[in-house]
């Protein structure tokens, strides 16, 4: 197991934030639903911005640790919701 994968079992398992932001960082996509709300989170290698979607509506921020602290999905804060959310896949 490398670490990649490792970070893949902490992301789905135990839902890392950590896990989340490397992966993030290195090049990954991660779709998931929150209630009934789809979301999106990828990082954009030409311009260095973070974009996070909810129901086709896009946030984006200068570092996936900005994104997490400041994103809403349908007026909740994303730290708050993280726990919710059900992690359908991973690109």
């Amino acid at each position: 197991m490398d670490l990649h994968d490792v970070m893949i079992a902490k992301l789905t398992e135990q839902k890392s934030l950590s896990a989340l932001c490397w992966l993030i960082d290195h090049g990954r996509e991660i779709e998931f639903l929150y209630r009934q709300t789809e979301c999106f989170l990828s990082a954009r290698c030409q311009s260095d911005l973070v974009s996070f979607f909810t129901d086709g509506q896009e946030q984006t921020f200068k570092t996936i640790e900005i994104c997490l602290s400041q994103a809403q999905i349908n007026g909740i804060p994303f730290l708050q919701a993280w726990q919710e959310v059900q992690i359908r896949t991973i690109f």
